[in-house]
């Protein structure tokens, strides 16, 4: 909220604050936010809605490409769903724009997004403790941990490099 009282909806995706300050609709941005909700809702990822928006040819206000990001920053806000926020929080009281979407759309995307099933990182630990830490004994480059089917884990190179033409130290 600006000190004028005016609701600030700076960098909100198909909502309009240069024309208009009280955050007229721009309709075919909105439709990509809803498209954006509905195909989340549907079980679409994040990366299937970014190859959606690059398929259509659909950039970022800025022109890019949309990252993963944006994408998961887009479907959390609740100001798409009309809900007023103050200090990055929704405070209670409906905005004075047009939800762009339906508030059981939203409050089902949340739902979605805070599954416990979903996560598949638990924690910041290290699973292999050595990783970044181990020099290799050649040429004192730090190892990595590395997983491949079958063989387990073992440490190796970041990269391949002429004395271990595997690309690992193991």
């Amino acid at each position: 909220m600006r000190r004028d009282g005016i609701p600030s909806l700076r960098g909100l995706y198909g909502v309009s604050v240069i024309r208009a300050v009280d955050g007229t609709l721009i309709g075919h941005e909105a439709e990509i936010v809803r498209g954006c909700f509905e195909r989340l809702h549907a079980g679409d990822s994040f990366r299937g809605i970014v190859a959606w928006l690059t398929e259509i040819g659909v950039p970022t206000r800025s022109g890019g490409k949309w990252p993963l990001s944006s994408v998961r920053t887009m479907l959390t806000n609740p100001r798409y769903a009309g809900r007023a926020v103050y200090c990055g929080k929704p405070n209670g009281h409906p905005g004075t724009w047009d939800p762009i979407v339906g508030d059981w759309l939203f409050d089902a995307v949340q739902a979605r997004l805070s599954d416990p099933r979903r996560r598949s990182q638990v924690g910041t630990g290290r699973k292999y403790l050595g990783s970044g830490i181990y020099l290799c004994g050649m040429c004192d480059t730090p190892v990595h941990s590395h997983t491949s089917a079958g063989v387990g884990p073992r440490y190796r190179l970041p990269q391949r490099r002429p004395h271990h033409p595997l690309g690992h130290a193991d």
